[in-house]
């Protein structure tokens, strides 16, 4: 079973997947093609593109790769716990990014899991960010962290979600599963 969406990026899939008694197990859906260019990110300096580039931010490197997935993202690897408390507000509002940027800071578990905390741009701390985990795998991808094969399980704090980016960064899938969260009954105005 398949729909589309409109969207900010375009009409984008869904493909819902059914399990033994008819019921939707899994959501598989469309997220388009990464954006890489510093300008379309965006983030500003002299780079066309940011893949592990070193920035100094407050006295201290740091390797960024951006990537935007509609909306902006920063992922860092390897940044140590403590010091993510620092950079996700920092990093989040610093003037190299000019619209705000999510911050993802990913540990690679191996090279088909990746463990994610995202700072989400005007939210702080979040649960999940579907766009973040789309936009690690890429960078991960770039920054040869993983190999570019299959679907690759992104580990948030609010659950995982498997990723799959198509050949040449063409486009990226997510998919998820499908679990209730509320059931209610409408009732509108008969006008």
């Amino acid at each position: 079973l398949c729909f589309a969406i409109e969207t900010d990026r375009g009409v984008l899939r869904c493909e819902l997947e059914k399990d033994d008694t008819g019921g939707i197990r899994r959501v598989r859906v469309e997220m388009g093609a990464p954006m890489l260019e510093c300008s379309t990110v965006p983030m500003l300096g002299t780079k066309a593109t940011s893949i592990d580039a070193p920035y100094e931010v407050h006295g201290e490197t740091l390797h960024i790769t951006g990537v935007s997935m509609g909306n902006p993202h920063a992922i860092l690897f390897d940044i140590p716990e403590q010091r993510r408390a620092i950079l996700g507000p920092l990093l989040e509002s610093h003037e190299l990014f000019p619209q705000r940027t999510n911050v993802e800071f990913v540990d690679v578990i191996d090279k088909t899991h990746l463990k994610v905390a995202v700072y989400e741009r005007g939210c702080g701390w979040t649960q999940a960010c579907g766009t973040g985990a789309c936009a690690t795998v890429v960078a991960a991808i770039l920054t040869k962290r993983i190999p570019h094969e299959g679907e690759v399980d992104v580990q948030l704090p609010g659950g995982s979600v498997g990723i799959t980016v198509m050949p040449e960064l063409a486009n990226v899938w997510m998919s998820g599963d499908a679990v209730p969260v509320f059931c209610g009954t409408w009732v509108g105005s008969s006008s």
